[in-house]
């Protein structure tokens, strides 16, 4: 048996050639366990010690008594009767030797193989992912797309679809995304290869200067137990009432804040730092809501976001005042009007004017309903998938 356990899985910072040798030798180690359901040096020892006399007791290294052996055969004693013997009829054939459970031949099974090497094709899978978002960000790139799904299919196996956990809790603290942000009207790449977007198509048109260009230097999603009890929205009461599923435990609802950090790229405010912070919550949607290739589903509403400056620098809150500030705006144009007016009817988004400060917020009072598919999760990292389609990897940062 000592063949046939795994050697120790090489480390992740060993060269891929040393991982994927180690990676085959376990994956032969695991076959070869699961056709021989061999037995180990503890498990055997046990029963052949129970089965076979010594010689002390019988001075023969036979296993059936020798006693009237000759004896019964020449009187014409039938060979059995149901639990009796030859050599012993009239008295119980003795009873073998009980062997408890952990004594008994290992087979495949999942929760008595070594960690390493039960956990060995999600840590292959998940290093795979890491090695291909390293090479490219691109969350639509073929190879981003193809590991994920690997991981994916690797950890419902590994789950069997049963897991229990909140996702909402389990969840909770701040990922930092491995992917880039997709923002729609990408006008380029600045000298570090951050993308650069104007502000008014990050925030719908609905912060100002909607012209601004700005570079993205960073994305989190931030979970938490929010300091208030948050409202049910409408949609999600109709959506658990059209399904027949129960109602919302306000109390298991999280935060679900995206926050989007980025520096201004145009001459009128190059090098100010601020934030797009779009607010949010998010709570477990009922079992068997996800998709097939998901572990679970949240049911995900945002309700407001703000754009602010990040820095306490008084020269860097001068200049932001002096771009995003009430009074450096100019008056929106009949178009914009018109638009953020129908936002308002439709789903009830509501701008605060801007302060002399450079603040801007809005608040939405009928929001709508998405979803976010959590394809993978571990205490370290998280891959999802929104109701639109945009794939999203994540690593916990606190």
């Amino acid at each position: 048996m000592a063949s046939l356990l795994p050697p120790t899985l090489a480390p992740a910072t060993a060269p891929p050639a040393e991982r994927q040798h180690s990676a085959l030798v376990l994956e032969e180690r695991l076959r070869a366990i699961d056709e021989g359901a061999a037995l180990d040096d503890r498990g055997l020892a046990p029963i052949q010690e129970a089965s076979t006399p010594s010689n002390s007791e019988t001075g023969s290294s036979r296993s059936l008594p020798s006693h009237q052996e000759d004896t019964n055969q020449s009187e014409g004693l039938p060979e059995r009767e149901g639990s009796l013997c030859r050599g012993c009829f009239g008295r119980e054939k003795p009873e073998p030797p009980a062997v408890d459970a952990h004594d008994r031949p290992l087979r495949r099974d999942r929760r008595e193989i070594p960690d390493d090497l039960a956990s060995l094709p999600i840590r292959e899978a998940k290093e795979r992912l890491l090695e291909a978002l390293r090479e490219d960000d691109e969350p639509r790139s073929a190879g981003v797309v193809q590991r994920a799904s690997t991981l994916a299919r690797e950890a419902l196996k590994d789950s069997q679809g049963d897991s229990k956990t909140d996702p909402a809790k389990q969840a909770c603290g701040r990922w930092r995304a491995l992917t880039r942000a997709e923002f729609p009207g990408a006008v380029g790449k600045n000298e570090r290869g951050e993308y650069e977007y104007a502000l008014g198509r990050m925030s719908f048109g609905l912060f100002d200067p909607a012209d601004v260009v700005v570079a993205v230097e960073d994305c989190a999603n931030v979970i938490e137990v929010p300091r208030t009890r948050p409202a049910v929205p409408k949609a999600l009461v109709d959506a658990r009432i059209r399904a027949r599923k129960p109602p919302v435990d306000a109390s298991a609802i999280r935060s679900y804040d995206v926050e989007t950090r980025f520096v201004v790229s145009d001459r009128r405010g190059a090098g100010l730092r601020g934030r797009l912070l779009t607010k949010g919550f998010c709570v477990a949607a009922p079992r068997g809501a996800q998709a097939p290739d998901a572990g679970s589903r949240l049911d995900v509403w945002f309700v407001g976001g703000t754009v602010e400056p990040i820095s306490d620098d008084p020269d860097q809150l001068q200049r932001w005042e002096a771009l995003f500030g009430a009074s450096a705006l100019p008056p929106p144009p009949l178009l914009k009007r018109a638009t953020r007016w129908l936002l308002k009817v439709a789903l009830g988004i509501e701008l605060a004017p801007p302060t002399v400060q450079g603040l801007q917020a809005y608040a939405v009072a009928k929001p709508m309903l998405g979803f976010v598919d959590v394809l993978y999760a571990d205490d370290g990292l998280r891959v999802t998938r929104g109701n639109r389609g945009s794939l999203v990897v994540t690593q916990r940062v606190r």
